[in-house]
Parts: C-alpha cells; structure tokens; sequence
C-alpha cells in the first residue's frame, strides 16, 4: 500500500522549502475554520515540531498559523452572514418572533464565547459559520475569535517548546493536553448555554404575544 503525506505528516512537510512550512501552516490553520473536520491542527503541530528542531523559525509558524485562523474566521463569518440567514428563515418561518429573540440573545451575549470557539471539539467548525448567520457584529466577533485562537495556537506552541524527543511523542502530548482543555471549554459553554436557554425562557414567558403560536400577530 502506498504512503500518504498524513501517514508522515513531518517527512511531507520537512521535504518542502523551508520558505513554503509557514504557507502551509498558514493554509492548515485557515481550511481548519472553513472546512471542518480539517486536520489543521496536525500540520500546525508539524511547524512547531520542525521548529523544535531547528528548521523553521518559531516567530514565523506562530504568526502564520494566527493569520491563517484570522482568514478562516473571517471566511467562515462572512459565509454564515450570507447564507446562514436565509436557511434559518427558512428553518423557522412560522416562528419568526422565537427566531428574533433568539438572535437578540445572540446579539447580545454570544460575541464573548467566541473565545472559547477553538478550543471546543466538533462544533467549533460552526461557530463563526453560526455567527454570521445569528448577525452578531463582525468586528467584536473576529476580535474574540482572534484571541482565542492565539491562545490555542501559543499553547501547541508551548507544548512544542517544552516536549523534546519524536514527533510521537508530541502527538501524545497535544492529545493529552488537548483533551483536557477541551473538557474545561466544554463545561464552560454547556453552561453558557443552559444560562441563554433559561433568558429565552424568561422572555418568552413575559411575551404573551408568543403564546398564541403562529398568526397571532406575527409578522410573517
């Protein structure tokens, strides 16, 4: 059977200029945000691994790796706002005033936990997707996005400085850690959700106009 570049992910990589490493990082960390499940973070690990060893600059796959999560973000922001919109009214036409609460909450309170988003599994390919659709404003929104990437992309890279020994042996390491704090960012915006839930179930009791269900003076 013939050997894939993912089977030796290092050799694909060290094999390439050294100037072509950040370009790949930086297109790994974009595709991760605009086409998940992407192995993104395989290849970011990679860089810092090859750093680790003296052949690519740490500055320069750290930089690309932010810029790359910053396009990604912003690619994935800006689709959701396009498309996401439309799918939702269509989704929930006949519940266009529960639709509007919801993304009022969103508006309000979503922006922040925009830096958790990469540190969650499986959903964190749809939050900027999920962001653009529910219009929480670009700017504060790729800001947290930014932040929370940079604190992921600055923990591989601690994990790359303090892990000495084979590229096995990194993997291992980022698993471990990885997984921890993913779990963290987990508890966290399960309860961020709980706490939305329990504002839209508020509102929505203080709203009699909701309670009649559709055509009671909703606007269609």
């Amino acid at each position: 059977m013939a050997m894939t570049g993912f089977d030796d992910p290092v050799a694909m990589v060290a094999a390439l200029p050294v100037f072509l490493v950040p370009l790949v990082v930086f297109a790994s960390s974009m595709l991760e945000y605009v086409f998940p499940p992407y192995w993104g973070d395989t290849l970011i690990l990679v860089g810092f691994f090859l750093a680790r060893q003296g052949a690519v600059s740490w500055l320069a796959v750290f930089v690309a790796a932010v810029a790359g999560a910053l396009l990604g973000a912003t690619i994935a922001f800006f689709l959701g706002k396009r498309y996401g919109l439309r799918v939702l009214r269509r989704f929930a036409r006949r519940r266009s005033r529960s639709r509007a609460r919801v993304q009022a909450l969103f508006r309000r309170y979503g922006e922040p936990v925009l830096l958790l988003n990469r540190f969650l599994p499986v959903v964190r390919g749809l939050m900027l997707y999920a962001a653009g659709a529910m219009e929480l404003r670009a700017r504060p929104a790729l800001v947290y996005a930014t932040l929370g990437s940079t604190a992921w992309v600055a923990m591989m890279m601690g994990i790359g400085w303090l892990t000495g020994g084979t590229w096995d042996q990194l993997q291992a390491t980022f698993a471990e850690s990885s997984k921890a704090v993913a779990l963290a960012a987990l508890v966290v915006f399960v309860g961020w959700l709980a706490w939305l839930l329990k504002r839209y179930l508020e509102g929505r009791g203080s709203d009699p106009g909701d309670a009649g269900g559709p055509g009671r003076g909703e606007p269609t």
